[in-house]
């Protein structure tokens, strides 16, 4: 009450300043509240076209102070994101209008948009794949700037493993590759001959790509997925590149780090593995005491383990 009275006795001094700061920060904060209670449609968080651009850059050119390679558009704050986009600096165009913050919010199932999406097809990579200049100018592999001095240092190989959609496979590889890394492609032998060479073009315009010696008929849950993986590492241990660490994924994966993220993260597990373990309760007994037998259809090649 005396702070009150004081205020307002003197009210002409700082307390009326005090007054509109207050009154600003509470308005402030009912506008927030209101906003989150109530999401709307706004526009679109990857369209925002300039400071996405320049903070891309700007944290690109800070992955090392060691790496000079790296040099600044002159205009880069100016740069619209059309232009990103056509130099193929960042994402698909396709997408720019979209609120992505929107959509992530909300599950949504729309039938109609997948029907309207242009697929790459397998002979579209082995027709592409004769030019190999063209294929990596068309397909996006020179898009990223040069690795840091710290990424080249720490190589790492990575084991993709898939049966299906060569295009959602080649949109992986292209967001983890450099050209310092290595990576073993494993496809499971039901796959189509068509599907096997668009695979190996996929190989022979990237000299760190390559496809696994020794190919397995997947059984999913079977040791002939364990024995993928093997393969890959058999063929690893004698590459030229002096890879530090293997990742192995399916081909339905998606990144969500960057590469000089991975390496940071290797670099504090110190020589340690990352192996997912079952152990109590959660294991499956009858991996370990069922003895299983494959069945392998002659007609289709579909194999199952009875």
């Amino acid at each position: 009450m005396k702070f009150l009275s004081l205020c307002y006795i003197q009210w002409s001094g700082h307390c009326k300043k005090l007054f509109f700061a207050l009154t600003f920060v509470f308005t402030l904060l009912a506008v927030c509240l209101h906003m989150s209670l109530n999401p709307v449609n706004t526009k679109a968080v990857c369209d925002n076209t300039k400071t996405d651009v320049y903070h891309w850059a700007l944290q690109t050119s800070q992955v090392s102070k060691e790496n000079k390679d790296f040099t600044f558009h002159p205009d880069i704050q100016k740069i619209n994101i059309s232009y990103a986009y056509e130099r193929q600096w960042v994402g698909f165009p396709n997408v720019a209008r979209i609120d992505c913050e929107y959509s992530l919010k909300y599950r949504a199932i729309n039938k109609s948009y997948p029907k309207t999406v242009k697929r790459i097809l397998p002979i579209h990579f082995i027709e592409d794949s004769r030019n190999c200049s063209t294929f990596l100018d068309k397909y996006g592999y020179r898009r990223y700037p040069q690795a840091s001095i710290e990424e080249r240092n720490f190589p790492i190989a990575f084991v993709l493993l898939f049966h299906k959609d060569i295009d959602q496979v080649h949109f992986l590889l292209r967001a983890i590759y450099r050209p310092h890394n290595v990576y073993c492609l494993s496809v499971d032998v039901k796959s189509s001959v068509e599907f096997l060479a668009a695979t190996k073009s996929l190989a022979e315009c990237l000299p760190n790509v390559f496809v696994s010696s020794k190919l397995e008929n997947i059984v999913y849950g079977g040791y002939s997925r364990l024995m993928a993986d093997i393969n890959c590492f058999q063929d690893l241990v004698k590459h030229p590149v002096p890879w530090r660490y293997v990742i192995n994924s399916p081909g339905q994966q998606f990144p969500l780090r960057t590469n000089l993220e991975l390496v940071k993260i290797l670099k504090l597990l110190n020589g340690t593995n990352d192996v997912l373990g079952v152990t109590g309760e959660s294991r499956n007994i009858e991996r370990f005491m069922t003895k299983w037998k494959y069945i392998t259809n002659e007609t289709t090649g579909e194999g199952k383990q009875v």
